[in-house]
């Protein structure tokens, strides 16, 4: 095995639509649809806000309905915003997501595959016999912890909870999860939040219709095919209850 890439310190978003697998079939344009906003939603982000070097912006689809984001760029707040665009972007167009935030290193794996791989790989792509294996090129504490904290049940939005400690956006802690607090993303408030959104010109809602719309798409949820401790904790962590 050989090494890749320096590692650098980036936060990392990990962020996936909220009952998904067992809606897909009853839903299946519907989940679609939430799909495709999430996906043009991070395009445009990418796109015109982290256009310049220096604010790149690099995203990973995984599992079908989620997406690892990463950058190096900006304090905390940015990576909090941008989640938060996403999850309302995506709740106006009828869909729940849930997300995690953390920080730690991310480097390139291409290195650390076995020699054959290394040899036959175009553009993180494999040739076996006639079909094609897909590598993902890119690993480090902080794709793990952003996806680790999205345990707790709910459409919530975590915040690993040591960079937690430094914003100034407000999170509660996770009972039995220390190593996470959740971000009332329906009416957080931060001048970060309009910014990006105006720039990548994505409609978000104001809070008021958010939480109307938030507590309809959860009871729908709840009553097909998630749980009332789902339901629970997404009303109460983003408080509209």
């Amino acid at each position: 095995m050989k090494t890749s890439d320096k590692a650098l310190e980036h936060w990392a978003i990990y962020i996936d639509i909220e009952g998904f697998s067992p809606n897909y079939d009853a839903s299946h344009g519907r989940v679609i649809a939430g799909l495709e906003n999430l996906m043009e939603s991070i395009y445009w982000i990418g796109s015109k806000f982290c256009s310049k070097r220096s604010r790149r912006l690099c995203a990973f689809q995984a599992g079908g309905d989620g997406f690892f984001i990463d950058s190096e760029y900006g304090s905390p707040h940015i990576p909090i915003a941008i989640a938060i665009i996403l999850m309302r972007s995506a709740l106006l167009a009828g869909t729940l997501t849930k997300a995690g935030i953390s920080e730690g290193e991310c480097i390139g794996i291409s290195g650390w595959r076995p020699e054959v791989i290394r040899q036959n790989a175009r553009h993180d792509r494999v040739r076996i016999g006639s079909g094609y294996m897909h590598l993902f090129p890119i690993m480090g504490t902080a794709y793990i912890s952003a996806y680790k904290i999205t345990n707790p049940k709910g459409a919530l939005l975590l915040i690993d909870s040591k960079m937690a400690k430094r914003t100034s956006v407000r999170s509660i802690t996770v009972s039995n999860n220390p190593d996470c607090n959740v971000i009332d993303w329906i009416h957080t408030d931060i001048p970060e939040i309009q910014q990006i959104a105006e720039i990548a010109e994505i409609s978000i809602g104001k809070a008021c219709d958010l939480e109307e719309s938030l507590k309809v798409e959860a009871d729908k949820a709840a009553s097909t095919f998630l749980s009332e401790k789902w339901l629970h904790n997404t009303l109460m962590f983003n408080n509209c209850a």
